[in-house]
């Protein structure tokens, strides 16, 4: 599901019951949110790189806030 990452709305996005939920920044190429059974919530950048699917871990929200977590998955996208 695809939304406009917002700390209110991540805040407000509900705890899944089994395996993880995962929400992908509307403004952002590259940035996910997933959200664990035990409420973790964590950024990480998704691309394909090659074909091949790849992801980076970038830090648990709100430890990492929405604005560091967009720009460090810009710099990952620049190169």
């Amino acid at each position: 599901m695809e939304i406009n990452f917002t700390k209110r709305k991540i805040e407000s996005l509900p705890t899944p019951k089994t395996g993880r939920a995962l929400y992908h920044d509307s403004k952002t190429l590259g940035l996910v949110l997933t959200v664990q059974p035990s409420g973790e919530k964590s950024f990480a950048w998704y691309r394909k790189v090659r074909r091949y699917p790849t992801w980076k871990k970038l830090g648990r929200f709100p430890d990492l806030t929405v604005e560091l977590a967009r720009g460090k998955a810009g710099g990952m996208n620049c190169g």
